[in-house]
């Protein structure tokens, strides 16, 4: 019989497991992306991932009067941060259109680090040095990746948009510690970030075949499935553990751009990441921060 002690190891593992997992299939989701936006506009992606998403939540959950419960409790606040959540998924799937997917990523992975600058000046949290360094790394890596010196591509200036929007979402979602259960936030936000792109995506039809169907469901099907692992394994362990393994998905990234695309990034670029990653894990173990409660509250009112 094993003893609490190897139960606890045994989910730690099972944790960590289940996130490489999700940081390892998100990447395969990019790519089937960069794919497709050959034969459709990123804003159609966008509404055929959350589409996809949500009729595959409502189905397994099968909670969705809950969920509507939920979203009636604060319709603003769920309406902002799912509008922010997908401009940044439409300026990454525009962004990899020019770029290798693991570039991409690296302007994407800038958003905790402009979350830590975002939440100290709308939620009055304290400056400490490890914000600092990691603000300046960020910045560093941000123009590495950009190389302002050469012509600026607009994927790079799309990638560190995404960057941008994905922080004043986590401003947001920290601001409002929502108690909503996970699985509904995922009904929520996909059904959400659905009917807001659609109106665009309706103008943007593309002319698809069985083949690109068939991408379009894989696509949502294992962006479903990444979250759900992600959700799966944030039950058992805290973010600071568990955040860093996300940036597995840039060494994936570029290992299957250099093997379909032959287009790894560049050693510069490459740089440039290493700079973005750690500063997003400065972010992610530096301590918790104090939050102005007034500051917090005009936040949440949403």
């Amino acid at each position: 019989m094993e003893g609490p002690h190897n139960m606890k190891f045994a989910s730690r593992r099972a944790a960590i497991a289940l996130m490489c997992a999700s940081a390892s299939i998100i990447p395969l989701v990019d790519t089937l992306a960069k794919v497709l936006t050959d034969v459709a506009s990123p804003f159609f992606l966008v509404a055929a991932r959350y589409a996809i998403g949500a009729a595959l939540a409502a189905i397994i959950f099968a909670a969705p009067r809950r969920a509507f419960r939920s979203f009636k409790a604060a319709p603003k606040l769920h309406s902002s941060r799912s509008a922010l959540l997908v401009a940044a998924m439409v300026s990454f799937y525009w962004a990899i259109s020019d770029l290798p997917v693991a570039t991409a990523l690296g302007g994407y992975f800038t958003g905790p680090v402009i979350a830590a600058v975002l939440s100290v000046l709308f939620l009055g949290e304290k400056l400490r040095i490890t914000t600092i360094v990691a603000v300046l790394l960020g910045f560093a890596g941000a123009m590495l990746i950009l190389r302002p010196e050469d012509d600026i591509a607009l994927g790079s200036i799309l990638a560190l948009l995404s960057g941008v929007l994905s922080g004043f979402y986590l401003v947001l979602t920290r601001a409002a510690a929502l108690s909503v259960r996970a699985d509904d936030n995922v009904l929520i936000q996909s059904v959400i970030g659905a009917l807001l792109i659609a109106p665009i995506a309706a103008l943007n039809l593309p002319t698809v075949d069985l083949q690109t169907v068939g991408l379009l469901l894989l696509m949502g099907g294992l962006s479903f499935v990444a979250h759900g692992l992600f959700l799966a394994a944030f039950r058992t362990l805290d973010v600071g553990t568990l955040a860093p393994l996300a940036y597995l998905e840039i060494a994936i990234a570029a290992l299957l751009g250099w093997m379909l695309f032959d287009d790894p990034p560049s050693i510069i670029t490459w740089s440039g990441i290493v700079c973005v990653v750690i500063a997003g894990m400065l972010i992610t173990f530096a301590p918790t921060f104090d939050q102005d409660p007034d500051s917090v509250e005009k936040l949440t009112r949403l």
